[in-house]
């Protein structure tokens, strides 16, 4: 049903339970767990890095609530933006959040290999925001390497963090994988192909009589 303008939201149920509204979820929940675990094991010698890194990860945060409460509020069926492609939305959404988690993965690797410091640091590898699409599976062998090598070394006060930060790259890829891949199924189902009637689909094709 569509609202006349943005209105009192409607809670959309059945996209609390689609799948792409439980990806959502998990993606909020492993972007602000990867932001307090970025926080807690950060050093103070990498300040500048770090703070780049957590603004970046609460930003994919906010955009992936917005998101996320516009779907679930039903405001994508109002009449004021009835006509706005909200799969091409969803799908652009999920392009930039993997820029940004790609930087973050930059900038974690540059924090923790500054100064021969490497290895030292289990959040700055943090791989727990929205790891999707290709440019993220390529840099995720970085961040498992990395992972691993951080549980081996001998920083007794490091090895929680490395194992979460792993744990949590693992499951964040394979989640933001999907999401990819459904928002750009939407995108393109959205205007789909009409399709031609069974009687119709060999017309003129027959051999005359």
């Amino acid at each position: 049903m569509e609202q006349n303008g943005w209105g009192p939201p409607a809670v959309d149920l059945n996209f609390l339970k689609s799948g792409l509204g439980v990806l959502k979820i998990v993606q909020m929940i492993l972007s602000l767990v990867g932001f307090i675990v970025a926080e807690i094991t950060a050093s103070p010698y990498n300040w500048e890095q770090m703070k780049a890194f957590e603004w970046i990860s609460l930003i994919i945060f906010i955009l992936t609530l917005a998101v996320f409460t516009i779907f679930l509020a039903s405001w994508h069926k109002s009449e004021a933006v009835i006509r706005c492609n909200w799969p091409l939305v969803d799908f652009w959404h999920s392009a930039l959040c993997t820029v940004l988690w790609s930087i973050n993965l930059i900038l974690g690797l540059i924090s923790i290999s500054w100064r021969y410091r490497l290895f030292r640091e289990g959040g700055a590898i943090a791989g727990t925001d929205f790891c999707h699409s290709a440019l993220c599976t390529v840099l995720w062998s970085i961040n498992l390497i990395l992972g691993i090598v951080s549980i081996s070394w001998y920083w007794p006060g490091r090895e929680a963090g490395a194992i979460v930060d792993t744990i949590l790259a693992i499951i964040s890829l394979l989640t933001f994988w999907a999401t990819v891949r459904m928002s750009y199924r939407r995108w393109h189902l959205f205007s789909p192909t009409p399709t031609i009637p069974y009687h119709y689909q060999h017309l003129g094709t027959e051999p005359y009589s």
